[in-house]
């Protein structure tokens, strides 16, 4: 045997001792982070039952080795209860080996939200969420939302919450072109932003947000920008004060008008007094939100929705 061939034979071996080390590592690895992936799964289910949420699913089934960590689970559902509940037909849960406490979860199959007593079918063309400690994501497109003759669609959603080391947290939420349809009429909200924080307690503040709202997508729309701090209170209804400015506030009205907010006979006082107020084609209004009703000062605009408790 020459020297060559020996050389390019050692050479070789050492090439396949080093490919099977980085695979054994990479092995290792993938195991080990597939092992904290369903640690950190079994974390979220314990931490929500803890503060009384129910949280029920059927097999986890580990996949995707020797790419991507992901879990399989049959029948996920989740629920406030006496508020809302969802559940799935299999919820995917996606990490990378390095990085197994950052969940991306992807449901998949049919999917059902109660909400108000009311059960709608969930349908999306895309929907992520991650989830990591101190962190969620969200990322929504193309979503319906059906219970007979109420529908909702979202072309595109977004939020993005995280935790301070303080305790506290912020929340950005933001959406575009939905239409949510009702027998009495519709809301169209061609887009809507908004920051929210949340105190040390968990009690959730609306800061600041902005909005377009008109009863239908070929309605000019009515212009709203909001700054000041609402939340919920006992009973679920939002209660707070804010600025308000609005442009152009017919359309915002006649939804106000068509979904019971204010009685019909009453909408022509209500823009009289909006144009009163008007100056340079905008209004501000100091609003205060308490025991179910809208007032602005102390004269009562129109009832709130529930939307806890």
């Amino acid at each position: 045997m020459t020297d060559a061939v020996r050389t390019h034979r050692v050479r070789l071996a050492l090439i396949l001792a080093v490919v099977v080390l980085l695979l054994g590592g990479y092995t290792v690895l993938w195991f080990h982070g597939a092992r904290i992936m369903r640690a950190e799964l079994d974390r979220w289910v314990a931490t929500e039952r803890a503060a009384g949420r129910e949280v029920a699913h059927g097999d986890i089934r580990m996949r995707g080795y020797p790419a991507a960590l992901r879990a399989v689970v049959d029948a996920p559902s989740w629920a406030e209860p006496g508020q809302w509940s969802w559940n799935a037909e299999t919820l995917n849960v996606i990490a990378v080996p390095y990085d197994p406490r950052r969940l991306i979860l992807a449901p998949f199959g049919e999917q059902a939200v109660v909400y108000d007593d009311v059960t709608y079918a969930l349908r999306a063309e895309d929907m992520r969420f991650s989830l990591s400690r101190g962190a969620f994501g969200a990322q929504i497109a193309g979503l319906t939302a059906e219970s007979g003759e109420r529908t909702l669609a979202l072309a595109v959603g977004k939020a993005n919450w995280a935790r301070n080391e303080d305790g506290t947290a912020v929340l950005g939420v933001s959406g575009q072109d939905a239409l949510y349809r009702v027998p009495s009429g519709a809301v169209s909200l061609p887009f809507v932003n908004a920051a929210l924080s949340e105190n040390g307690g968990g009690e959730l503040q609306v800061q600041a947000f902005n909005a377009a709202v008109s009863p239908d997508a070929a309605t000019d729309p009515t212009l709203l920008a909001g700054e000041g701090e609402a939340s919920l209170d006992d009973a679920g209804y939002p209660a707070g004060r804010m600025t308000l400015r609005l442009r152009n506030p017919e359309p915002l009205v006649t939804v106000m008008s068509e979904q019971g907010a204010i009685p019909s006979n009453q909408a022509p006082a209500v823009l009289s007094v909006l144009a009163s107020m008007q100056e340079d084609g905008e209004t501000a209004l100091p609003l205060s939100m308490r025991d179910g009703r809208l007032r602005v000062g102390f004269v009562p605009l129109a009832d709130l929705p529930k939307i806890g408790g």
